[in-house]
């Protein structure tokens, strides 16, 4: 997992933020903060903890799953438009993970009984306003780990060219960027969640791949097609070749 650790320290500042902010209050009343009252929410959400399989042991409060590092699991859906622009966003400051970062991917962690699918379809349309109807392509499944975070994520895919409808607690903005211009930011010193550059770049390595398993497939049609074309006038074969044991023939 060489490229995980290549932005631990950013993760080590999120977690920094998180720490210092779990006992904000109101200066005025003495009460918890809307940071804090949120936070709390959402650390009391049951999570389900994974072995190295990614099978099932048992649930647990998301704040124990922070707390502890416990393996888990989360979807990462790259949402973007028809001209290959991703919809990045920028996480509010009241995240539990990384608040104030960009983020390639929408998605979150995956509650107790929710199949990947399900919280996909749900993440995409709470964060973006992307409806479940619209088509979704799953694309592959890996382990990401740092000094803070372990996770068995799972990569969506969804072109959308409609009305984005931000959700206010999570979602700070939408920033339409190409990959490119992604990289070029984090160049730039902008902050990116360090797990979403990583699945960033399996996702090139998987369209890459893709692409050229897609080239030769398409080879071998125009292959196939060519030799159903010659056989119709078939090649003049001698007759002592014709009970030969290795001919195969695909007309």
């Amino acid at each position: 997992m060489g490229s995980g650790v290549v932005f631990s320290n950013d993760a080590e500042e999120c977690m920094k933020w998180l720490r210092g902010k779990i006992a904000t209050t109101d200066e005025d009343t003495g009460s918890q903060s809307d940071t804090a009252r949120f936070m709390s929410l959402s650390a009391d959400e049951i999570v389900d903890i994974v072995d190295e399989n990614n099978q099932v042991l048992r649930q647990e409060r998301r704040a124990v799953m922070r707390k502890e590092r416990l393996l888990h699991r989360s979807t990462y859906i790259f949402a973007r438009n028809s001209q290959g622009q991703f919809y990045v966003q920028k996480r509010t400051m009241i995240k539990d993970y990384c608040p104030g970062y960009y983020e390639v991917v929408a998605g979150g962690v995956v509650g107790a009984g929710e199949t990947y699918a399900e919280n996909a379809g749900r993440e995409v349309e709470e964060e973006l306003g992307i409806p479940p109807t619209a088509p979704k392509a799953h694309l592959f499944t890996f382990l990401y780990e740092d000094e803070r975070l372990r996770v068995f994520g799972d990569a969506w895919e969804v072109v959308w060219d409609g009305e984005l409808k931000l959700q206010p607690e999570e979602v700070e903005s939408v920033h339409p960027m190409t990959l490119d211009e992604v990289f070029a930011r984090v160049e730039a010193g902008d902050q990116f969640t360090p797990d979403s550059l990583y699945a960033t770049r399996k996702y090139l390595e998987y369209m890459k791949e893709k692409s050229v398993i897609q080239q030769r497939e398409r080879n071998a049609s125009g292959c196939t097609k060519r030799l159903s074309s010659s056989s119709r006038h078939p090649p003049y074969f001698p007759l002592r070749m014709k009970t030969c044991s290795s001919f195969v023939s695909i007309a």
